[in-house]
């Protein structure tokens, strides 16, 4: 898709499985099944798209999904149901690699949204998933991630420091906007004398 001087993509990463209750929160589960079937854990299924942005010389990936360092007991318990590589989606659908991507900004830094912010080498090392990238996360998002409420904080696990470790605070073009997360951000993006192309992230429908 083209927005000006802008291409944009939407890369999806794999589907998984989260507690319906947990996800509609008040909403009666006799409504919310309706829309979304849960399994015999009740759990319901949940796409994770990501966003890629070609603004002049500058490839941008917004979020970058699960990621791969799951153990086979949490694959199981978050049905994580992987076809392809994040890797090969974003190659077949962006045309680029990992390597090629400079800029990764993350929304938030739930496990869904900036797992696959690293992921592991062949030592079992971890690293960079997109070596060439600089990484952005809002200020307010970063602190709380670091130290999340006993309400949230399972939405961070399989984070820990290593996937926030490249993440630099807040930056130029980056706003805060407390809502679905007390960091979710708008990011502002303008490239050699470009016009600006606002992003909103809303929450999930």
């Amino acid at each position: 898709m083209k927005f000006g001087d802008y291409r944009v993509e939407i890369v999806p990463d794999c589907e998984f499985r989260l507690d319906g209750g947990a996800m509609f929160g008040v909403v009666p589960r006799n409504l919310w099944s309706k829309v979304a079937p849960p399994d015999d854990q009740n759990r319901i299924r949940m796409n994770m798209n990501c966003l890629f942005i070609e603004a002049g010389d500058e490839r941008i990936l917004i979020d970058t999904g699960i990621g791969d360092k799951w153990s086979e007991k949490h694959r199981e318990m978050y049905g994580i149901d992987r076809q392809r590589s994040f890797d090969e989606s974003l190659r077949a659908i962006a045309g680029v690699s990992a390597e090629q991507i400079t800029i990764v900004i993350n929304t938030h830094l739930h496990f869904d949204h900036a797992g696959g912010n690293t992921k592991l080498d062949e030592s079992g090392k971890v690293v960079a998933a997109f070596a060439n990238a600089r990484y952005f996360i809002s200020r307010a998002e970063y602190e709380h991630a670091e130290g999340p409420t006993e309400r949230d904080r399972a939405s961070f696990r399989r984070l820990g420091s290593d996937s926030c470790a490249r993440a630099v605070r807040l930056g130029d073009g980056i706003r805060s906007l407390p809502g679905r997360n007390c960091g979710s951000e708008k990011e502002t993006t303008a490239a050699g004398g470009a016009r600006k192309l606002d992003v909103l992230v809303l929450p999930r429908s």
